[in-house]
């Protein structure tokens, strides 16, 4: 009799196992592999490229924002993911991931590892296509407004997408002019996407901090820096030592129109205020005039002054848009769409020889401030002409 029980309970248990074995197989039939872990920022915080996903299939993740998993040695699930943020660099989409609770967990420990693949539900895919959720109409943005970026450890500020009517339409002689200026459609006007953008200029410390973490050659003065001039921002940076800086932090550097964007704003903010497409509510200036940082500051030698110190704070809660630090943009010296230079010095320059700097300087008169103002910079080449500071975006799609 024991044993005839003995047997019974063996089979339950036999059938039981099988039950949860079937069950798990469809948990991990159901997983869509996506991307790779490519770097652990702290003990919950990953990176992730992704990599065999659609275009669509990227939608959903930044729409829906999904559990995301990875698996162990035996192929089955061991950690789960909340997307915290997603961007766009070199043509490669990356997601920020943060470690959450997970049923599988504690039934299959291990630690994490750069290379991990990660996966999500195949149901997620087919049910938000199915239910056309891609293209969300009248959904407010589900971005903070602020964010600590890993890396740098930068305050950033988001800039939601718009449409930017940029430079001017009143000096055809300016390399700013812009034909369409006053004659504007949706065809004329660009429309930028969404993207968050550093709070302050980098500083000194910052691109020190930079050298010393990638062995990257920086002028020798940094290393013997007074402590007053550590937030100061670094203005001695080429091209080079900006892309340089840019791939240490996974940031991008913004284009001409992605920064006239963040410092006076767009059409779709500027209606919400006027109730009205009323061209003369674009600033010339991104804050006020006396707080701008520019020669006229000065009775004596102009400064540079500290990031933390600046008073030229814009609409958004950006500083140092107006002076202090010309900034770099990865625009080249081009004409705006339909538009010739009438200039000898503006012809010689232009093509894909020279970027564009924006935003003026302590050095250089207020005119030169102006938000759609225009600077040449990488004369002769990217790598020897340090001509300006610099910060940079995060580009959200």
């Amino acid at each position: 009799m024991y044993k005839k029980k003995k047997q019974i309970y063996f089979f339950i248990f036999l059938i039981a196992f099988s039950l949860c074995d079937v069950i798990f197989s469809k948990e991990i039939e159901n997983l869509h592999f996506i991307g790779t872990i490519i770097a652990i920022r702290n003990e919950k915080f990953y990176t992730a490229k992704l990599e065999k996903i659609s275009k669509e299939e990227y939608k959903i993740l930044r729409s829906e924002n999904p559990i995301l998993y990875s698996l162990n040695a035996s192929s089955e699930i061991s950690h789960c993911f909340k997307i915290l943020h997603g961007y766009h660099y070199h043509k490669k989409h990356y997601l920020h991931l943060l470690e959450m609770p997970c049923k599988y967990k504690n039934l299959y420990p291990k630690i994490i590892e750069v290379g991990d693949k990660l996966y999500i539900q195949r149901e997620t895919i087919k049910k938000t296509s199915s239910n056309n959720k891609l293209f969300p109409q009248n959904i407010k943005e589900k971005y903070p407004k602020i964010i600590i970026h890993p890396i740098d450890k930068k305050e950033m500020i988001y800039v939601p997408e718009d449409y930017l009517l940029y430079g001017q339409g009143i000096d055809p002689e300016d390399s700013s002019f812009n034909i369409f200026y006053y004659n504007w459609n949706l065809e004329t006007v660009p429309k930028i996407n969404a993207f968050y953008i550093d709070k302050y200029e980098v500083t000194n410390k910052e691109f020190l901090i930079f050298c010393l973490q990638t062995d990257y050659k920086c002028p020798e003065f940094l290393k013997s820096l007074k402590k007053e001039d550590w937030n100061k921002p670094f203005i001695y940076a080429t091209y080079n030592d900006v892309k340089a800086y840019a791939n240490w932090a996974k940031k991008e550097i913004p284009t001409e129109w992605e920064w006239e964007l963040a410092a006076k704003g767009g059409f779709k903010e500027f209606l919400q205020k006027s109730k009205m497409y009323d061209k003369s509510i674009f600033p010339e200036f991104p804050s006020s005039i006396e707080h701008c940082n520019t020669l006229e500051h000065w009775e004596k030698e102009p400064e540079v002054i500290d990031v933390y110190k600046l008073k030229d704070i814009n609409f958004r809660g950006i500083v140092g848009l107006c002076g202090n630090a010309l900034e770099w943009t990865s625009s080249y010296f081009l004409p705006y769409p339909g538009h010739r230079f009438s200039k000898i010095e503006h012809q010689h320059l232009a093509g894909k020889f020279y970027r564009v700097l924006r935003g003026g300087a302590f050095y250089l008169p207020l005119e030169k401030a102006k938000v759609y103002k225009r600077i040449v910079g990488g004369n002769p080449d990217f790598k020897n002409d340090p001509i300006g500071g610099f910060r940079l975006i995060l580009r959200t799609k």
